[in-house]
């Protein structure tokens, strides 16, 4: 239970924040009536000036004004209690005094967090202070307000401007801590809002990093949480610092085209008024002029001068009943001629971020656009504040079930699926733009055939939509259809499309659909589909090199996977199971020969020790069965080229062991020993020649056959040139087959001058990565 503090020093208090403090308190108290909080409000306010002592703002002021400021933007927004508490203390982990830290702790405690004269704090110092602020606060307030405190801190500033990674760790700990905690959301948005009111005490260059900051994620997570009014306020304070030319000239030029259109919206608020009042709609009406960032990013998107922008002024009609929101539409529609195609039901489907309203845009005068908004008294109080206000009504009842509120929301839910589903995983820089595409995208509205309403950032296609509805179907997308018409998978999705996919379980994902995806959670499945698919391919691959070295040394592959030291070699090596293993093998991070080292027997491993991939053991019964033709030794040389034929069987270059044979009308062809023909050319009726004799120039080269498999990889090809090319020997032709298990197939001729060239190049091309089996033909 939280211990009450008592000791008040009001010395810590201006009067000016006494009056504050105490209107703070009432405005919870009215809007939250069965609370006992505002003690704890109290507190909270004395703790946090405690703390802040001594510390002040750019602009000179009390540090304790900003979280006093903040806690009244929140309980302007009537969040519950404990939000306020932990506004008014949210800086105290990251930012409080370290010599008041010093006098408030324990001696023990104390001098674990002192640094030694002359030196700065260590960043293990500074966790230290922050465990032991975090445990104050939990003994004064409760663990609830301690874990908000505490995520706020984890919040670090977001420097936009900085190296990417920086960018990347800080917006994942920005996202994780609001997925713990979706209550982060509003308090940091009204400090953002605070800082933004009060950012002409800071340095130019500090405005313009701030408004930027603000711009590419405060605004646009505030239009996610359908904190509408926030996000207006945000932009407009952001775009007059970082465009602070065209900002003006904006504003100027508004103000003449507000006059003119005074006259306008007081005439026609009149005439509606008076139509809704002979119609018995009971209704509150009001006219605006939209924000001026809204009209600036219309004029960019679509080119147009201020002249062309004809709906910057707009209506909104309060309702009583979702009832009368129809009615005041009907009754609209027949005083003003509508505008084709700008008519929106918000209120039957809404926005994902809880927004409800009727739009439309009519003309009440030539040349005179308007556009008008109908909603109840509470779809409007969560449009302006979003998901704040949704939850203030839902906790009226029990204020204890809010969290557990957040949590359930589509807001949490969507934080949830991100970071479960992309954020902790994704590595790469992209993670940023798709952050920013998520939060910033202009929206597009579609349909399932069953009527349900799904939005996506504007851009997203007919593969996003697939794996919006579950992953499984965009796996297996085999098309889609939009309004019954049948779309390519690249369709551009449109406000007001009715889609339906067409699936097949033997569809695949296609790597093309990566060039247009725009939400990152289809981005993602697909990428982790590849990875996966290329996982099990490598894994088959890395099994079939293995597979391959167990046939050439006849070990059973039965025998060798159930051998009981295979798991003890796999553990040994860090990995997890048979899979990884083959990957290694794969990837070339593990040598078929080491993990057979590391498995068989020593004696069994020893009599394959020097296996080589190209060589065939010699036949040495075969030779003791030939017998000498003559006395003389057979030469071979340009002399004799017109008397003995290389055989085109096995392709004999000096060097090698070779025999030859005389046949009749034939004249003598020689073959190598390990020919497989010898066998058939023994009979004693035929004369065999062994003493034969190389006598060619060493410039002379002779076509050899090569058959290569190995890992269909990028690069496999240059490695296998590289190869050659350093051991002198010319490729003549070359042929490639590309097989179903990811291998490929070369087929090679080669020109080589001798046996020991060709062994160099051998022993060179058996050594990349990724070679499962060399066959010299």
């Amino acid at each position: 239970m939280a211990r009450k503090r008592t000791v008040r020093n009001i010395e810590l208090m201006s009067p000016g924040h006494a009056t504050r403090l105490e209107a703070l308190k009432r405005t919870v108290a009215a809007k939250h009536p069965r609370t006992r909080a505002t003690d704890a409000i109290d507190r909270a306010f004395y703790f946090a000036a405690e703390y802040h002592l001594g510390q002040s703002r750019h602009s000179g002021e009390d540090y304790i004004e900003h979280p006093l400021a903040v806690a009244e933007i929140l309980a302007e927004w009537e969040l519950a209690p404990e939000v306020i508490i932990a506004a008014l203390l949210h800086d105290v982990i990251e930012d409080a005094s370290a010599d008041k830290i010093v006098e408030k702790t324990r001696p023990s405690d104390a001098r674990k967090i002192i640094p030694l004269p002359g030196e700065a704090i260590t960043r293990e110092q500074k966790a230290e202070t922050q465990m032991l602020l975090k445990r104050q606060i939990t003994e004064e307030f409760g663990e609830d307000i301690a874990n908000i405190v505490e995520g706020l801190t984890k919040v670090d500033r977001l420097m936009l401007e900085s190296r990417e990674e920086r960018v990347l760790v800080n917006l994942r700990r920005f996202f994780v801590a609001i997925g713990k905690d979706l209550r982060i959301v509003p308090i940091k948005l009204a400090d953002r809002l605070h800082n933004m009111r009060t950012l002409d005490s800071l340095k130019e260059w500090k405005r313009k990093r701030t408004a930027k900051e603000t711009l590419n994620l405060y605004a646009p997570l505030a239009y996610r949480f359908g904190m509408g009014s926030i996000q207006s306020e945000l932009e407009d304070l952001a775009f007059e610092y970082l465009l602070p030319e065209i900002y003006q000239k904006l504003v100027s030029r508004l103000k003449t085209t507000e006059a003119q259109g005074l006259a306008a919206m007081a005439a026609a608020e009149k005439g509606l008024t008076k139509r809704l009042q002979a119609a018995k709609i009971p209704a509150k009406i009001t006219t605006r002029f939209k924000h001026y960032y809204s009209i600036y990013r219309k004029m960019m998107r679509q080119k147009l001068s201020i002249d062309e922008v004809l709906d910057i002024v707009g209506m909104r009609v309060i309702a009583t009943t979702e009832r009368d929101c129809y009615r005041v539409l009907g009754e609209v529609h027949s005083l003003w001629l509508p505008i084709p195609g700008m008519f929106k039901d918000y209120i039957a489907s809404c926005k994902p971020n809880m927004y409800q309203s009727l739009h439309t845009v009519v003309l009440i005068k030539p040349g005179y656009q308007m556009e008008i908004q109908i909603r109840t008294q509470q779809m409007h109080l969560v449009a302006e504040r979003g998901i704040a206000a949704h939850w203030r009504y839902k906790a009226e009842a029990d204020e204890s079930i809010l969290n557990k509120m957040y949590k359930e929301s589509e807001e949490g839910q969507w934080v949830e699926e991100f970071i479960t589903g992309y954020i902790e995983k994704e590595k790469g820089t992209g993670l940023l733009d798709d952050i920013r595409t998520m939060l910033q995208s202009e929206d597009v509205y579609v349909m399932t055939p069953r009527g349900e309403m799904r939005c996506f950032p504007d851009g997203s296609t007919l593969i996003d939509f697939a794996y919006a509805i579950h992953t499984s179907v965009g796996h297996s997308f085999l098309s889609g259809k939009v309004a019954n018409v049948l779309k390519p998978p690249d369709y551009l999705l449109k406000t007001g499309d009715v889609i339906e996919i067409i699936t097949e379980k033997s569809a695949r994902p296609k790597k093309e659909w990566l060039t247009f995806v725009k939400t990152p959670h289809a981005r993602h499945s697909i990428q982790k589909w590849f990875r996966v698919e290329e996982r099990r391919i490598t894994a088959d691959i890395g099994r079939s090199v293995l597979n391959g070295k167990l046939r050439m040394a006849k070990i059973a592959q039965k025998e060798f996977y159930k051998s009981p030291a295979l798991p003890a070699f796999i553990h040994a090596q860090g990995l997890s199971d048979q899979s990884d293993l083959f990957v290694q093998i794969c990837s070339g991070k593990l040598k078929e020969y080491d993990v057979l080292q590391g498995v068989l027997p020593k004696n069994q491993f020893e009599k394959i020790r020097n296996l080589a991939i190209s060589k065939t053991s010699p036949k040495a019964d075969l030779l003791g069965r030939i017998r000498a033709y003559a006395d003389e030794e057979l030469v071979i040389s340009d002399a004799t080229s017109s008397e003995i034929i290389l055989a085109r069987c096995c392709h004999p270059i000096p060097g090698d062991q070779i025999v030859g044979y005389i046949k009749r009308g034939s004249g003598v062809t020689i073959h190598r020993i390990e020919c497989r023909g010898i066998e058939q050319i023994l009979p004693d009726s035929i004369r065999i020649i062994r003493d034969i004799r190389w006598d060619v120039p060493e410039e002379k080269t002779f076509d050899v056959p090569l058959k290569l498999h190995s890992i269909n990889r990028r690069g496999i090809l240059v490695d296998i040139t590289k190869a050659l090319f350093d051991a002198s020997i010319d490729m003549r032709q070359l042929k490639s087959e590309a097989l179903l298990d990811g291998t490929i197939i070369f087929r090679m001729d080669v020109l080589v001058s001798s046996a020991s060239q060709l062994e160099r190049a051998l022993d060179s091309l058996k050594d990349i990565v990724g070679m499962v089996e060399l066959e010299r033909k």
